[in-house]
């Protein structure tokens, strides 16, 4: 679906899923291996949508790694438990806590292991600006995520940006799409092609793509191209 709509690099960043999907690839299309991990607080990782939930995702700068950070069953939900042996497992195995010592904690452990970790929809999670201008070794914000637009209406990102800025946190900016898929495409609620991330990179391989990435040579667009 994405091929044909244009795209040549791809990330599906599933719940704390991380897969190596290379067999997608092609001459023209390349898939970043990585996953999406998410800091529930409370008892058997129960969403709750007054809670403050940061989200993060993990790309992996080897496409094989498949590492899972802070390992919890709980939060592993989305794989078939006799799969859960297969796993690397790195980092503290503990109850994931809403702290910002925990939050750094858990980004350092994922960058250790080969991971550049960006920080997701600020709005959707409920989270409050001063918390997130003390985190550190982000690469990147999530600037623009179209299924917080289509759900909420609310992912405005940049008086956020500004103040990282100001911060001394110069962190880089993408765009996704966060596809859910609840609505079919062509929908006015569809969460496809939305929002996406122009990399600019010296060819489309493995290394050149997150070479760009840790050099921010990307920039996000709902439409746009520079």
């Amino acid at each position: 679906m994405y091929k044909e709509h244009g795209y040549s690099i791809l990330s599906i960043t599933d719940h704390e899923t991380p897969k190596n999907h290379s067999y997608l690839n092609d001459e023209d299309f390349l898939t970043i291996t990585g996953y999406e991990a998410y800091i529930r607080p409370g008892e058997g990782c129960v969403y709750d949508v007054y809670i403050q939930e940061p989200h993060l995702n993990l790309f992996a700068r080897d496409p094989e790694n498949e590492a899972i950070v802070g390992y919890n069953t709980a939060y592993c939900k989305y794989i078939p438990v006799e799969e859960h042996a297969k796993y690397k497992k790195v980092g503290p195995l503990k109850k994931r806590e809403y702290s910002v010592k925990y939050i750094n904690e858990f980004i350092q452990v994922a960058r250790d292991n080969g991971y550049l970790v960006s920080y997701n929809h600020p709005c959707w999670s409920m989270e409050q600006p001063e918390d997130i201008l003390n985190l550190n070794h982000i690469f990147s914000l999530e600037v623009f995520n179209t299924c917080s637009v289509t759900e909420s209406a609310s992912e405005e990102n940049l008086s956020l940006y500004d103040a990282l800025l100001r911060r001394g946190k110069f962190w880089y900016l993408h765009g996704a799409d966060d596809n859910h898929n609840f609505a079919p495409l062509g929908d006015f609620l569809s969460d496809s092609f939305g929002s996406w991330t122009m990399i600019i990179a010296r060819e489309l391989s493995y290394p050149a793509i997150i070479e760009a990435m840790e050099q921010g040579k990307f920039y996000a667009s709902t439409g746009p191209t520079l």
